[in-house]
Formats: structure tokens, C-alpha cells, sequence
């Protein structure tokens, strides 16, 4: 088996003028006289002359070096951004009336691969020397499904819309301009589906992230293409939202062809005909596998095995673990009356008593804009409710749904300078969340996932009885959320700590909560916050209230949405059982 020797160098880590050269100096190959590391503003390798032994990857004290070694097996490189900087194996096959989910963690070329299928990146196969062409693409790609998608495509005889990941972008874009502006090529129909008709006079730069995003999906699936090409729909949007948008864009695949990216495996599932499983090193190179059914792929990808190709992407398996009954005999916390908090706005929100146990952690479910959001502001501090009822004698740390990080320097000095950073808190929660592999990193450029983690940790970093966290999964990949869902757990057992978790990944929070609080109500009008019950019987009431109902998987035991009058689902519903373990 030939081997495919990749080296990359972060730019950001790599600072030749802060260390000796290290690479360098102690490179074998140097030091015999080959002319394989130069060095400027960033170290340069000549991947040809090296021999993979990884010294330099040992001694950078940066950590900026990654020496891969790949077999030719992986597949064709389709797209390098530089020397020692990211590339792309294989691309996905676009599919004709289906949607082709892509699924994998971050940083591993599915936006990439977008941007190249929507014509924003034309592939250079690994030629630095040359312009890229899609000559050469379709060339490349000769005899395969791509070949006739290509060629349309540089006869600009394909018309594709894109729906962006980062939809924060959008107000800055359509700054000053009302929604009906944005979604002035959307039937009534598609703006009916996606409930904004309340909306469309108000100013783009005045929507919530989840109306922006239900205004991003209308527009996008409401031009006439070809192919559309959605990038992360369920962000910011509640289950019911999602599991709406997800029927919406799988109706609307039966007439068209449809890719999307996602990282919540239950609308994923829910959504998705097909799936490419993704797989490779974040930042370094990512490898696009064959296509598959979506069941397939994604229990492929939980597994950490696709044996079809008999390939192994990760040496463990992604587990679930659901709290099936609630734990007994734990002390009390905090007990809290029943209170209101009313806005002149008109939105009131009522709260029943209810109590919070050590060491357990109670799941916040419920639609947006019924206050959620406002109900942890409360208890954080942050607002007050109408009769000031509720001072509590507690510390208390929370991290708001959204994070704004005013910070210049570095995540290692913002965490070290703020906090007490230990022993226990490296090995509970910053290395799992590889927040080690950011530090180096400006705060002010992180990325949402790495701000997401980031905020993470410095709510666990302070000292507090109690945990407040709004929506921890936003922009964290698949691997990610089961790993924070495992972190929490372990974290509120170890240190007797209660915690309480606003999540709308049904996947997510089913793994973590040993009760939860079901809010009802009407959106921005009106909420209820009920008191915590077990959780069974709380996603069975919130599912009889959606009508939807869901199983485990036989080998993975994730959940799964029923097929709406499926025979499972009928005989589900007539026992009163939506969520079957």
C-alpha cells in the first residue's frame, strides 16, 4: 500500500519569530542537508522529502505542525487551499428529487464541499502551480456521476441557490430592509409553512436567529434552481421548528434535488434519503466516503466504522445513555415559588413551583419565544420577576443563548487571567472540549463553535451551586454534543453541582436530563413553565402536543422520528407512548 505523506502548518499557532525553529533544527532530513523546511512568516515542508517521523510535530512549541500519514486509499484529492493548509478527498453526488445529507464534524471540507458543487470554488486537485479549471474537474471526473453535473455547470446551464451556515450575516447584508423584502419571491404558501407572516414588516436587523433562520430557508427554497444547497438548517430553531422546516424541505425534495449539512441526527435522520459520511483531521484534511441510505450512513458514522469500505474513521463508538428514572433521595437545592414577569410588550410568562435537587440536572423543553430564555435571566439575576419574588441565596452561573466575547487577546490568557483554571477543570472540561487546541487563538476570531465551547467552559470555570446554560449545542458538531452531554454528566456527578439546560436537540437532551421543565404556550404571547417532572413523561407530553412519536434504533439506540401514519407510529400513539426507550 503506497502512502500519501500531508503536512500542515496552522497559520495562527506557527510564529517563527517567538521560538528557535525547532522544526527546523531537529528535522533528520535537514540536518543531512536537504533543503526541506524554509521558514518566513510561517514554517514551510516539502512534503516529498519527508519521512513522516513526526520530530517536528514533537518539538514546535506552538503545536502548529500536523504530519499525516494517508494511504491512496482515501480517494481523490479534489482541493488544496494552500501549501500545508487544508484539503478535500472526494466530493458528494448531488441526487435528482432526494435530499443527500452531509454528516461529519467540523472542519472537514462539507462547507468546502458547497461552495465547489455551487460553483463559488472552482478544484484545483492539489495544483498550486496552475489556474484551477473546470475543464480539469470534468476531466477528473470523467465517467463518474459528477461529470454531467460539472459540465452543466460550466455552462452555467445549472442554477443552484445556496442557503448560507452563518445566517448572523444576513441583517448586515439586508441592514435597513424589511423580511418581505428578502422574501419577495416567496408564494404566501412557503411563507405561511414557515410562520412569518407577523413578520414581514418588520426590519431584518430586528429578527431573532430563529426567524432569521425560518426567513433564510422560505427565500432559499423560493427561487427557482436546480439544486438547492441548505448548510445547517436546524440552528436556532426549536424542535418543533425544525421537525416543521425538515417536513417543509423534504415535501419540496420530491420536485427538486436538495443537499443539506446538519449536525441534530434526529432532524438529519428525519430529513435526509441519502447521506455522506465525512471523516478526517479538523483543519487538516477531510475525506467525502460513497454515498449511502440515511439510515446506513448515519448509524456508519456512529459506529465509527463504515464497513462497506472497510474503513474505520474514528476507534470508538458514539454511545447514548438515557435516564430512565428519576434519582431518589436527593437533597433539595432550591425550592422556588410560583411567580410572573410581564412586559409592556405584552408577553407574561407563568412559572409553577417547583425544585431543583444536588446533583441532578433538569432539561429546559419548549417552543421558542415562550421563556425559556427569560425564566434562567431570573434565576441568574439578570431580570426580575413582577413581585420580586425570587432572591436567591445561591451563586449562580449562566451562559446566555447568545455570547458576545469583548477580548483581544488570547483564549489562554482570557480563561487563565478571569479564572482558576485546575487540575480537575483541564481534565473534565477542557480537554474534552479540545479548548487545549485553541488556546492560541484570538478570542475576537473564534469561530460560533469555538465561542460556543469557550462560553462553556467559563460558566463551569466559576465557582456556583448552580449551572445555568441557554442552548450549549448551538454550532457544535455531532461528536461534539454527545461529548459535552458526557462532560456535563460528569462534571455535576464530581462536584455534586445541580445544572440546568435550555436544548433543543432532542438527541442531546435526552442523554443528559434526570427531570425536566415543560414550558407551553403561545409564541411571544404568552408561557407556561411547568414544574420539572421525570423525563419520560415530559417528551411524552411534549410529543403528543407535536403528534410526533419516536423509537430507538435497534443497533445504535439513537432516537428516531416515526413516519407520521406509519404502522409504529399508529400503534404508539393508541397506547399514549411517544417516546418509546
Amino acid at each position: 500500500m503506497s502512502i500519501y505523506r500531508i503536512a500542515v502548518v496552522d497559520k495562527e499557532k506557527c510564529k517563527p519569530d517567538r521560538c528557535n525553529h525547532e522544526c527546523l533544527n531537529f528535522c533528520p532530513v535537514a540536518r543531512n542537508g536537504e533543503d526541506i523546511i524554509s521558514i518566513d512568516t510561517k514554517a514551510h515542508i516539502d512534503e516529498s522529502k519527508c519521512i513522516g517521523c513526526g520530530i517536528c510535530v514533537k518539538k514546535c512549541p506552538f503545536d502548529a505542525i500536523s504530519i499525516i500519514n494517508l494511504s491512496h486509499e482515501v480517494g481523490k484529492l479534489v482541493h488544496q487551499y494552500g501549501e500545508n493548509e487544508f484539503r478535500l478527498f472526494n466530493l458528494p453526488i448531488p441526487k435528482e428529487g432526494a435530499v443527500v445529507g452531509l454528516l461529519g464534524k467540523n472542519g472537514i471540507g462539507k462547507t468546502t464541499s458547497l461552495q465547489i458543487l455551487t460553483g463559488q470554488i472552482i478544484p484545483n486537485f492539489g495544483d498550486l502551480s496552475s489556474q484551477p479549471s473546470w475543464e480539469r474537474a470534468i476531466k477528473e471526473f470523467r465517467g463518474s456521476e459528477l461529470q454531467h453535473y460539472l459540465e452543466k455547470m460550466q455552462h452555467k446551464q445549472i442554477k443552484s441557490i445556496y442557503k448560507v451556515q452563518f445566517i448572523e450575516a444576513i441583517p448586515r447584508i439586508y441592514k435597513g430592509k424589511k423580511l418581505k423584502e428578502l422574501l419577495q419571491h416567496a408564494s404566501p404558501e412557503m411563507i405561511k409553512k414557515f410562520h412569518l407572516e407577523s413578520l414581514l414588516e418588520r426590519n431584518v436587523e430586528h429578527l431573532s436567529g430563529g426567524e432569521l433562520q425560518r426567513a433564510a430557508i422560505a427565500s432559499a427554497l423560493s427561487h427557482n434552481a436546480d439544486f438547492y444547497f441548505i448548510d445547517e438548517p436546524s440552528s436556532f430553531l426549536d424542535i418543533k421548528q425544525r421537525l416543521n422546516a425538515a417536513l417543509t424541505i423534504k415535501d419540496f425534495s420530491q420536485n427538486h434535488n436538495v443537499m443539506v449539512v446538519e449536525h441534530d441526527l434526529v432532524t438529519l435522520d428525519y430529513l435526509a434519503d441519502f447521506i455522506h459520511v465525512f471523516h478526517g483531521v479538523e483543519g487538516a484534511y477531510g475525506v467525502v466516503s460513497n454515498i449511502y441510505h440515511a439510515r446506513r450512513g448515519i448509524n456508519s458514522y456512529i459506529e465509527g466504522y463504515i464497513k462497506e469500505e472497510n474503513l474505520r474513521i474514528r476507534d470508538y463508538k458514539l454511545d447514548f445513555k438515557y435516564i430512565k428514572e428519576e434519582k431518589k433521595n436527593l437533597p433539595v437545592l432550591l425550592e422556588y415559588p410560583a411567580f410572573t414577569k410581564t412586559y409592556k410588550e405584552g408577553f407574561k410568562l407563568q412559572v409553577e413551583a417547583g425544585s431543583i435537587k444536588v446533583g441532578e440536572i433538569i432539561g429546559i423543553l419548549g417552543e421558542n419565544g415562550i421563556g425559556k430564555s427569560t425564566f434562567l435571566k431570573i434565576l441568574a439575576g439578570v431580570e426580575k420577576d413582577d413581585k420580586s419574588k425570587l432572591n436567591l441565596e445561591l451563586k449562580i452561573s449562566y451562559k446566555p443563548q447568545h455570547i458576545t466575547f469583548n477580548y483581544e487577546g488570547s483564549v489562554e490568557s482570557y480563561l487563565y487571567e478571569s479564572y482558576r483554571i485546575t487540575d480537575e477543570l483541564t481534565s473534565l472540561l477542557i480537554k474534552p472540549l479540545e479548548l487545549d487546541k485553541i488556546m492560541h487563538k484570538t478570542v475576537a476570531k473564534l469561530s460560533g463553535g469555538e465561542m460556543q465551547r469557550l462560553a462553556i467552559v467559563e460558566c463551569f470555570a466559576k465557582e456556583a451551586d448552580l449551572y445555568l446554560l441557554d442552548e450549549p449545542s448551538a454550532y457544535l458538531d455531532v461528536e461534539q454534543r454527545i461529548h459535552f452531554s458526557k462532560i456535563i454528566r460528569n462534571f455535576v456527578e464530581q462536584t455534586n453541582k445541580s445544572a440546568m439546560v435550555v436544548e433543543h436537540d432532542l438527541l442531546m437532551l435526552s442523554s443528559i436530563s434526570d427531570r425536566v421543565m415543560l414550558f407551553e404556550g403561545m409564541p411571544g404571547k404568552e408561557g407556561k413553565a411547568h414544574t420539572p417532572q421525570p423525563f419520560i413523561s415530559a417528551i411524552n407530553a411534549f410529543l403528543k402536543n407535536i403528534n410526533i412519536t419516536l423509537r430507538t434504533d435497534e443497533e445504535t439506540k439513537r432516537p428516531r422520528i416515526n413516519k407520521p401514519g406509519s404502522t409504529k407510529d399508529v400503534e404508539m400513539k393508541q397506547k399514549g407512548i411517544y417516546f418509546s426507550l
